[in-house]
C-alpha cells in the first residue's frame, strides 16, 4: 500500500512540470515565437503535447509503483538537484566546446535549411523548458516504464529486474542519437562523435532516473538546454 501511495504522490508531484508545459504551450499559441524549425512549433501545440504529458504521468506512476526507480519524494532533493544540474551543465559545456572546434551546429542548420538550430532569447528560455519535459516523456518516461512493467513484472515475474532496466536504458538512449546524427550530413567522423555524445547524455539521464526518480533527468536536460540552447550556444551561432 505504501508503494502505491508513493506512486500516486509521485504522479501528483509530476503534475507541476506537466501543467507548466501546457501553460507554456498556451502562451506560445497566444504569443507566437520565431522557432528555429517548424517541428518545434508543431511539438508545442497543446494537441500534440497533451498525449506525451499524459503518457509521461503514467510512466511516472509505473516507475515508482514497480520499484524500477527511486521515489523522488523519498530522495535527498538537494543531492538529486545538485547531481542532475551539474551533469546537464557538464554535457552542455562539452557541447559548446565540440561546436567551437567542429562547427557541428552550423552543419546541422545547413542540412535543415535554417539559419540556426537555436531559438532566440527570450523565447528560448520557456520554449526549451517545455521541450525538455516533452522530450523526457517521449524518450524515457513512456517507453522505459511501460516496457519495464511488461517485461520485468508481467513476463519475468520480477526476475532480472536490474538487467531489464539497464537494457531498456541502453535502447532508449539510442532513440535521440539515431534521430539526430544523420543531420550532421556527409561528415562520417562528426556523425559518430555526435551519436556517442547524445547517447552518453541520454544514458546519464537514465542513471540519474534510476537513482533519484523522475525529476532528475528532467532537471539534467533543463540544465543542458540552459547552457547549450539558451545561454551560450546562440552566442556561438550568432542567434543572439
Amino acid at each position: 500500500m505504501s508503494i502505491r501511495n508513493g506512486a500516486v504522490n509521485a504522479l501528483l508531484f509530476a503534475l507541476i512540470p506537466a501543467g507548466s508545459a501546457v501553460a507554456i504551450a498556451q502562451f506560445v499559441s497566444a504569443n507566437p515565437s520565431e522557432f528555429a524549425h517548424p517541428s518545434q512549433a508543431a511539438t508545442l501545440q497543446v494537441a500534440a503535447l497533451a498525449p506525451l504529458l499524459v503518457g509521461g504521468l503514467i510512466g511516472v506512476f509505473l516507475s515508482v509503483a514497480s520499484g524500477m526507480t527511486a521515489d523522488p519524494l523519498k530522495s535527498n532533493f538537494g543531492r538529486m538537484a545538485g547531481y542532475s544540474l551539474f551533469s546537464g551543465a557538464l554535457f552542455g559545456a562539452a557541447a559548446l566546446a565540440s561546436d567551437h572546434y567542429s562547427g557541428f551546429s552550423g552543419l546541422i542548420a545547413a542540412e535543415l535549411g535554417i539559419k540556426s538550430i537555436h531559438i532566440a532569447f527570450p523565447a528560448s528560455a520557456y520554449v526549451y523548458a517545455a521541450g525538455a519535459i516533452a522530450v523526457e516523456c517521449l524518450y524515457r518516461l513512456i517507453p522505459v516504464s511501460i516496457l519495464y512493467v511488461v517485461i520485468a513484472k508481467l513476463l519475468l515475474k520480477g526476475r532480472g529486474e536490474g538487467l531489464v532496466f539497464w537494457a531498456l536504458a541502453v535502447l532508449s538512449s539510442l532513440i535521440e542519437p539515431l534521430s539526430q546524427s544523420p543531420l550532421a550530413g556527409a561528415e562520417p567522423n562528426l556523425v559518430w562523435i555526435l551519436f556517442a555524445f547524445i547517447f552518453a547524455f541520454n544514458f546519464s539521464e537514465a542513471a540519474l532516473w534510476r537513482r533519484f526518480g523522475w525529476p532528475a533527468p528532467i532537471l539534467s536536460r533543463l540544465s543542458f538546454y540552459a547552457v547549450w540552447h539558451v545561454a551560450f550556444g546562440p552566442m556561438l551561432s550568432g542567434t543572439l
